[in-house]
């Protein structure tokens, strides 16, 4: 059993897509389809936030929710909103005699929920350091110099290059980046994640069953 970790803050919806490993167009698209479940959209903000719980269900809408119908997708959304994102083992459940493992899936997420939170606590911004550009905790580098550094050279380069800079630093900077553009520089927050649930009818069908269509039937 993995001791389960204080559960994060809201997310933008860029962090979110970052996390779920999805473009943020397809976030935006699955809150207006209703794809999501309302108590998932945090209020009162704004600009769209959500609760850290639907990473799990963008990732499964854009992966192996695919081949299941809207009705179906609604009732695992719903169901997979309860449960607490920092947790792997509740991920598998079964709904109208299919069983979805996203155990895999929410093993990852845990991971990608943990660096998110942890590089927004790395990252600080303070009018008397260099105006208030974002810097990196305890030093004057600025976030999008460290990471535009090691997207264009190595993480290796960036550490040479900056005494104070940490690799955990480092990679900070380049998840801080990726969720939080500069202005005028939109950037994709991910691509088209592996299929990487399990549907079952009468067995399990892997991921790969999965992208050839195998489980059509199990609609």
């Amino acid at each position: 059993m993995h001791a389960t970790p204080a559960k994060p803050s809201a997310l933008t919806v860029r962090e979110a897509a970052v996390v779920a490993d999805v473009s943020v167009r397809k976030v935006h698209q699955m809150i207006d389809e209703g794809l999501l479940p309302d108590e998932v959209v945090v209020k009162g903000s704004r600009e769209r936030r959500l609760d850290p719980s639907a990473c799990m269900i963008i990732r499964f809408n854009a992966t192996a929710g695919l081949r299941l119908s809207k009705p179906m997708r609604t009732k695992v959304a719903k169901k997979m909103r309860k449960i607490d994102p920092m947790l792997v083992e509740a991920y598998r459940m079964v709904l109208d005699e299919i069983t979805i493992d996203m155990s895999r899936a929410a093993e990852e997420n845990r991971r990608r929920l943990g660096e998110m939170e942890a590089a927004k606590a790395m990252v600080v911004s303070d009018p008397d350091v260099r105006g208030g550009l974002p810097v990196l905790m305890g030093t004057r580098l600025g976030v999008y110099e460290v990471a535009g550094l090691i997207e264009a050279g190595s993480m290796d380069e960036a550490l040479a290059a900056y005494p104070s800079l940490t690799p955990e630093l480092a990679r900070a900077a380049v998840l801080f980046a990726k969720a939080h553009p500069r202005t005028g520089r939109p950037r994709k927050a991910g691509g088209t994640p592996a299929n990487d649930a399990h549907l079952v009818a009468t067995r399990v069908f892997s991921a790969d069953e999965l992208e050839g269509g195998a489980a059509g039937n199990a609609t």
